[in-house]
């Protein structure tokens, strides 16, 4: 059972005749377990009160248009938020690739919480961060990843880990013993 957003069930509250930012606020916190804040309420309220049953499409559209003219500010955003909410970021991303894939993802946030604890790869040892350093790379090879380990299974407890990006991205399609064997032969040639 998949839980709703909040959208949905401002949505839903809106055909009730529920305006009320409050009210809005505890009911949607008693159903997702987090409270939003007021003003984005307002904002969809006066959405709703000015396009009616079209005011999703026109948020959406209003925030493509705005992500659009500031890419930037976009993408600062959008890493602001991953660092506050690494494992809901985590679960996004596994849920896409899933989708893409076709395979299922039955991972919660509690359990790549419970993954990210202590912040080391899982397969390296090395430590994670998600603050980017300087370098021309665009990633951030010791971000925290979701690894599946049987790649024909899903995303699902038991098969996933945590690993830093660049050894899932050398990892790819592959086995953990290729990519050690490349490791093991890298090192042999620089200590000739």
């Amino acid at each position: 059972m998949s839980i709703p957003s909040t959208l949905d069930i401002v949505e839903s509250l809106f055909e009730e005749g529920i305006f009320e930012t409050q009210e809005l606020a505890d009911r949607v916190e008693s159903m997702i377990g987090r409270r939003p804040p007021t003003s984005t309420l307002a904002n969809y309220r006066s959405l709703f009160r000015r396009f009616g049953s079209t005011w999703r499409q026109e948020l959406r559209s209003m925030n493509r248009q705005w992500a659009k003219d500031n890419p930037e500010k976009k993408l600062e955003g959008t890493r602001a938020w991953g660092y506050k909410n690494p494992a809901r970021m985590l679960l996004g991303q596994a849920r896409q690739r899933a989708k893409r894939l076709k395979v299922p993802c039955t991972l919660t946030e509690h359990d790549i919480d419970l993954l990210l604890e202590g912040m080391t790869c899982s397969v390296t040892g090395l430590s994670l961060s998600f603050t980017k350093h300087e370098g021309d790379s665009l990633k951030n090879p010791w971000t925290p990843s979701l690894d599946r380990i049987n790649r024909q299974l899903g995303y699902a407890a038991g098969n996933v880990r945590v690993v830093c990006w660049l050894f899932n991205h050398m990892r790819g399609d592959y086995s953990d013993e290729n990519v050690m064997r490349v490791a093991k032969a890298l090192v042999e040639s620089i200590n000739e």
